[in-house]
This record gives C-alpha cells, sequence and structure tokens, in this order.
C-alpha cells in the first residue's frame, strides 16, 4: 500500500495546486466530468494543506496528520447543499 492516501498527499502538495489550475484552465472539465468541488471549497476556506496547518486534515500539532471535525462538519454540510444522500 502507500504511505499516505490521496488526501494527505493532497495536504502535503498543497490543495491550492490543484484548486489554482481548474480556476486558470476551466476548459479542463467538459460538462460530463465530475468537478472537484468539494476541494475547491476547502481551499476557499483557506485550509490549504499543511503550510496552513490545515486541510483536509489538522496540522496544528507538526506534519502528522489529525483528524479534524471541522471537516468533518464541512463534508456533511456540503453534501446537504449539493443534494446527497450519506450512508
Amino acid at each position: 500500500g502507500l504511505a499516505m492516501g490521496p488526501l494527505q498527499m493532497q495536504d502535503l502538495a498543497g490543495i491550492d495546486i490543484g484548486y489554482n489550475i481548474r480556476k486558470d484552465q476551466p476548459d479542463l472539465y467538459g460538462p460530463a466530468d465530475r468537478y472537484p468541488l468539494l476541494a475547491d471549497r476547502i481551499a476557499e476556506a483557506g485550509r490549504l494543506g499543511q503550510k496552513t496547518k490545515a486541510g483536509w486534515y489538522d496540522y496544528a500539532a507538526g506534519r502528522n496528520p489529525v483528524d479534524d471535525p471541522w471537516v468533518a462538519d464541512f463534508i456533511e454540510k456540503f453534501s446537504a447543499e449539493q443534494g446527497v444522500t450519506r450512508r
């Protein structure tokens, strides 16, 4: 397996990297493509990953990711806003 999952990798690289690419090149996604809107919302909230001590995980205590209740709540609200029924 991998030493880290995709969300930890985004936090390491910086969530703003993908966000800026998507904003600078809007033609990357067609109408049938799935757009990573949740990741964009996380970036717009100022949570850019390890460099801001918060991304998908909390890094206030260092470089080890810690589950963050803020993210869990954010995802719950985002799901409701998008009309996604959670299982």
